[in-house]
């Protein structure tokens, strides 16, 4: 069910102490003060609204708006003047764009100053509702895609009102996670599934840095929609179409180790891949947390330093008059853990790992989420 809620600086998504009442920030051009009729004019206090759209309700996007939310406190405050925070935070149905379109325009209704968006829905509902209002977004990877911008003229700015960080891995660190994974590696199987954008824009990259690397690769192109009854009659013919399990089984036979890509549409079926390259002896290199738990490593970047970083640009935005268009689209530089999986290691006979990787399952029992973010040195590079 769909859920719109408008809460005070103290009370969003619970957190009181990151939006306490009082902090404080540099009026922007233009923004008017707020009149209690009772302060004088060095004591005036400002209000900022910030609309908050979740692609979907998860824990992953709560760490974001955390991270976002704790910036804005960190670098609002003690800048000289009085300042209320408010938040207009709307949660919609995942894979419903009505709904998503309809709570951002609610939003914007509500004299939002500022959207903060996370995921390609959530982005594509709020450019699609306004063109001035300043979106700054986070958990997207392919923004020209998402925003419709030919890859002809991107550079790296969107030259609209929006701005924000890319969540697309850094793929020449997961490299070095796969080499280190994979010690008799002599060539990649890349998978990924028809039309599916985010894999193909990550195996794009990844080839270029094997070719480099001298690594030979193989693309291998997963169904996962198939026709019960076109499958049916190409059985009866004796010619089998592919099917997930036998494109993977495939792979795993040719290739010395697979990559999942992150994010993309084989994430459901992790575990179904997971199984068959563990039980074919191979290892499984997955680029997100979620695909981890079923590989032999994976790569972990917080959610919560990539809406911190996001918190950073919509501050330059608010406190100092940036435009969001002649922003740069920052990589999400949020801190990169290698992890593995012990029961998939101990298949492979591989207990044993660099002292750089740390146990999936030990890893995320301990693992505090902002410790990727230097808060009192952001504080001092942005104030």
């Amino acid at each position: 069910m769909n859920r719109k809620k408008v809460l005070s600086a103290a009370a969003v998504c619970g957190l009181a102490a990151a939006l306490a009442l009082g902090a404080v920030f540099t009026r922007p051009s233009g923004r008017k003060p707020k009149d209690d009729g009772e302060k004088g004019a060095e004591e005036t206090a400002f209000e900022f609204k910030i609309g908050v759209t979740h692609s979907e309700s998860d824990a992953d996007s709560e760490l974001a708006e955390k991270g976002f939310a704790d910036a804005l406190s960190d670098l609002l405050a003690g800048s000289g003047e009085n300042a209320v925070f408010t938040s207009t935070s709307i949660d919609a149905s995942p894979g419903d764009p009505a709904a998503l379109s309809a709570e951002v325009s609610g939003s914007i209704t509500a004299g939002c100053d500022l959207l903060f968006v996370t995921g390609d829905a959530a982005l594509s509902a709020a450019a699609g509702q306004t063109k001035s209002l300043p979106i700054v977004a986070a958990d997207v990877m392919d923004y020209p895609t998402v925003l419709g911008i030919s890859p002809s003229v991107w550079d790296g700015k969107t030259r609209t009102n929006v701005t924000g960080v890319s969540s697309a891995p850094d793929m020449e660190a997961v490299l070095s996670l796969l080499i280190e994974a994979t010690p008799d590696l002599r060539n990649v199987g890349l998978l990924t599934a028809e039309g599916d954008a985010k894999a193909l824009l990550q195996n794009r990259t990844m080839e270029a840095y094997l070719d480099e690397a001298g690594i030979p690769w193989k693309e291998y192109p997963l169904p996962l929609n198939a026709n019960p009854e076109a499958a049916a009659a190409a059985e009866a013919a004796g010619t089998p179409l592919p099917t997930l399990e036998s494109m993977t089984a495939l792979a795993a036979t040719e290739c010395s180790v697979l990559y999942l890509p992150a994010d993309c549409s084989l994430t459901d079926s992790a575990a179904s891949i997971g199984n068959i390259t563990k039980s074919l002896g191979k290892p499984l290199v997955a680029a997100d947390r979620t695909a981890g738990a079923s590989a032999l490593v994976c790569a972990y970047e917080s959610p919560y330093a990539e809406g911190y970083m996001a918190g950073v640009i919509a501050v330059r935005i608010l406190r100092d008059g940036y435009d969001p268009g002649e922003l740069d689209i920052l990589s999400a530089d949020t801190g990169f853990h290698k992890l593995y999986e012990k029961s998939y290691a101990e298949a492979l006979g591989r207990a044993a790992f660099p002292k750089s990787f740390s146990e999936y399952s030990d890893f995320f029992s301990t693992y505090d989420f902002s410790s990727d973010v230097d808060r009192k040195a952001e504080i001092e590079k942005n104030s």
